[in-house]
């Protein structure tokens, strides 16, 4: 609750996001993982943030393995309900790796996105 009514006075604060993004990683909370990722990435694109730091490679894999982890038990469950939950967010996830793809040439990403 603290980091959200931080993020509500200073959206455009790269570090809460930061903040917000390894809380939700701790928290398995992979969808808003991914949302503070692409918000990062919109700052980070943006010419007034060029102190914003590129996304750590442990996380987008972090993201990408608990979101397919959650789709697999999903399936393995046969929880129709989560598992449409998972595969809207392995769109998002499919999404933010197609960002970073544009705007990286890191090895690691096309790694990850295969």
């Amino acid at each position: 609750p603290a980091l959200n009514e931080s993020l509500k006075h200073s959206r455009n604060n790269w570090r809460v996001w930061v903040s917000k993004l390894y809380t939700c990683l701790d928290l398995n909370r992979f969808d808003e993982a991914t949302h503070a990722c692409s918000v990062l990435l919109d700052l980070r694109s943006s010419n007034s943030s060029q102190q914003v730091p590129e996304l750590e490679e442990k996380c987008v894999r972090a993201i990408v393995g608990g979101t397919l982890e959650k789709y697999v038990q999903a399936k393995e469950k046969n929880d129709t309900i989560a598992l449409d939950a998972a595969r809207r967010s392995l769109v998002r996830v499919q999404e933010l790796l197609d960002r970073l793809e544009a705007m990286s040439n890191d090895p690691w990403v096309y790694e990850t996105k295969a």
